[in-house]
């Protein structure tokens, strides 16, 4: 109880200890990521964070949150006596640094974003972290289904020309755990990231150079599906936070360089028990060709559909990283048509809503192992070669997952992108590249 009787609510109690243990705090950073996989951010003095917790107050603004394409301009028919209301999830606050570190004054959020009508009556249209949560939800409440999921962060850092202003490589070193990577200047800022992000309390497990040159690589630590999507998000912003205070532009965009590797974003998954793992692939795989219009949701993310890298046709191998989704152990994948362009709370949704619904209709493995098949086996069924591709894809298969999400955050999803890639077609290739390099 608080002065006069009045009850402070656990999330009040849970921020207030979180900056008494972190003094060096003044501000705290409402977060999302909205449909174009932008991250998003209001900015609170933590007096009035502190204020808004103790009331069960909510931070309110214009319709903004979701209705924004890459390039910052509207989607058509934007409500304006709408509002979104940002929900924070207390349990995912971080100090965005040590006292010591880049933005050390801040502290972040992720929020679950709402649309409200005028009398904040809720329209029923959540967000992407929302939809993540009911089917998680949907798989424990009916199947006991859990899961862990890590990712892969694959950079390359840039700097901008002082003649042309276009980007270009800074980071140059031979890839594929060459020494020479490691010696680059490069590496340095990839060093500082990581001091930065494990002081943090971010698990890295490793970090190397990677592709053929310029390229690097850190491996997260597996975490139940929000908590990596929060630590996930936290990273990338992170890393391209400390980098641009050197002058230079760290970017996960899928293709910054033209002639050079593609940037991916693994991302492994678990299942637990892991005897349901034939039903949950199948479920994968069925609908992969559609789940690529969330994995890969920008025309360049087609550059990665080959070999070693996004994989070419739907299929699954054990240790085989020239498919899709590769077998690491029984119930764990990963998934190698992803990239960082993702929203990746609806990618999660959509993969494991898949999952879900093949364990649920005990769906046949009919996918033979591409590691164990003769070369005269039969050809699988090729990956999306375009967005467009991709969200025709999105056929009746996804009924279920998009139940399982609600909200029609799937659906608004989809027309967003189709908007946003006629805007983006019309646009110079070039300028969509420094597009993409300079949000992600």
């Amino acid at each position: 109880m608080g002065d006069y009787g009045i009850t402070i609510p656990e999330s009040a109690k849970l921020l207030q200890k979180f900056l008494d243990q972190r003094s060096w705090i003044e501000y705290v950073q409402f977060r999302w990521v909205d449909f174009s996989g932008v991250l998003r951010i209001r900015v609170v003095t933590k007096e009035y964070a502190v204020e808004m917790a103790t009331q069960g107050a909510f931070l309110k603004s214009s319709p903004m949150a979701f209705q924004c394409i890459v390039d910052n301009t509207l989607v058509p028919g934007v409500d304006l006596t709408t509002s979104n209301v940002y929900q924070p999830d207390w349990k995912s606050i971080c100090a965005t640094s040590g006292p010591q570190g880049h933005a050390a004054a801040h502290a972040a959020v992720m929020c679950d974003v709402s649309e409200t009508s005028l009398g904040m009556q809720a329209l029923g249209r959540k967000c992407p972290r929302q939809g993540l949560a009911n089917v998680l939800r949907a798989g424990a409440d009916s199947l006991g289904l859990a899961f862990l999921v890590g990712f892969e962060v694959e950079l390359i850092i840039l700097q901008r020309s002082p003649v042309s202003g276009k980007f270009m490589p800074y980071s140059s070193g031979f890839g594929r755990y060459s020494s020479h990577g490691l010696r680059h200047p490069a590496f340095r800022l990839v060093e500082k990231c990581v001091e930065e992000l494990r002081a943090s309390g971010v698990c890295i497990q490793g970090f190397h150079t990677e592709g053929f040159r310029g390229q690097y690589e850190m491996s997260l630590g597996p975490l139940p599906p929000i908590e990596a999507a929060d630590q996930l998000v936290f990273v990338n912003d992170k890393i391209k936070s400390i980098v641009s205070e050197h002058g230079y532009y760290a970017t996960m965009s899928p293709k910054p360089v033209a002639d050079w590797h593609a940037n991916g974003q693994h991302t492994h998954v678990s299942v637990s028990p892991s005897a349901c793992e034939g039903h949950f692939l199948a479920g994968v795989l069925r609908c992969l060709r559609g789940i690529c219009a969330f994995t890969m949701p920008y025309e360049a993310s087609y550059q990665r559909v080959k070999p070693t890298e996004g994989g070419m046709g739907v299929s699954w191998g054990s240790e085989n990283r020239a498919v899709p989704v590769r077998r690491v152990a029984a119930g764990h994948w990963e998934i190698r048509c992803v990239d960082a362009t993702t929203n990746v709370y609806l990618t999660l949704a959509v993969i494991l809503g898949a999952g879900i619904v093949g364990v649920q209709r005990k769906e046949a493995l009919r996918w033979p192992d591409a590691s164990t098949v003769s070369l005269c086996a039969e050809t699988p069924e090729p990956l999306p070669n375009s967005l467009a591709d991709a969200l025709d894809s999105v056929n009746e298969d996804f009924g279920a997952i998009t139940a399982m999400a609600g909200d029609d955050v799937i659906s608004r999803y989809l027309q967003h992108k189709r908007h946003e890639m006629a805007v983006l077609k019309a646009m110079k290739p070039e300028d969509v590249r420094g597009l993409l390099i300079e949000t992600f």
